[in-house]
């Protein structure tokens, strides 16, 4: 669960944050679309990615969304062991530090 959902704070119309973390499986395309397609079915609104830790920490590293919505990851199902593998503590300052850096550069260093 990542962004308002990880964070279990969900606004009325917000869409539901789910990532698939993996770990390379070779099936992981069926697995997605066993999770996806019920979800779009039943009428939810998913904002969904599908990658690996490696992949995950660099979209969080060049862009602000995945930054924020990693940092507020929480584990829903699976294998506990592969949100550690997003870096723990270490990753999350990571995105914490490119959340900050992006912010204090948009908004011409008035949070720094």
């Amino acid at each position: 669960a990542i962004g308002g959902y990880g964070r279990a704070e969900l606004a009325p119309g917000s869409d539901i944050g789910v990532m698939l973390l993996h770990n390379g499986r070779s099936d992981i395309e069926a697995i997605a679309n066993r999770v996806w397609y019920p979800s779009w079915d039943s009428g939810l609104h998913l904002g969904h990615s599908v990658q690996n830790a490696k992949q995950a920490r660099s979209l969080a590293s060049d862009e602000l969304d995945t930054a924020r919505a990693l940092r507020s990851a929480r584990h829903g199902a699976g294998d506990s062991g592969l949100p550690a593998r997003l870096g723990g503590a270490a990753g999350a300052r990571q995105c914490g530090g490119v959340v900050r850096g992006r912010l204090s550069g948009e908004l011409g260093g008035a949070f720094s």
